[in-house]
């Protein structure tokens, strides 16, 4: 994906993971088809745990008493 385009939310993600793996349950994919869908699922899983993180990092922040940031949720993944 280039810096141009914009990344999906977390809950575009959340989805889109949860799209791969119930499809990867049933079942029933050619091996190579499963193994690109594998692929893509652990591409998306990295960006949610990103995304994760760093909200978990400014909420830390909050909590600490820290500096008060102005919260942009399109960057959050970034």
């Amino acid at each position: 994906m280039s810096k141009e385009e914009k990344q999906p939310t977390f809950e575009q993600d959340l989805d889109r993971l949860e799209e791969i793996v119930a499809k990867l349950e049933e079942g029933g994919l050619p091996l190579d088809d499963s193994l690109k869908m594998f692929e893509e699922g652990q591409q998306v899983l990295t960006r949610c745990r990103s995304k994760l993180e760093k909200a978990k990092v400014h909420v830390e922040k909050l909590l600490a008493g820290g500096e008060r940031e102005a919260i942009d949720p399109d960057n959050l993944g970034r």
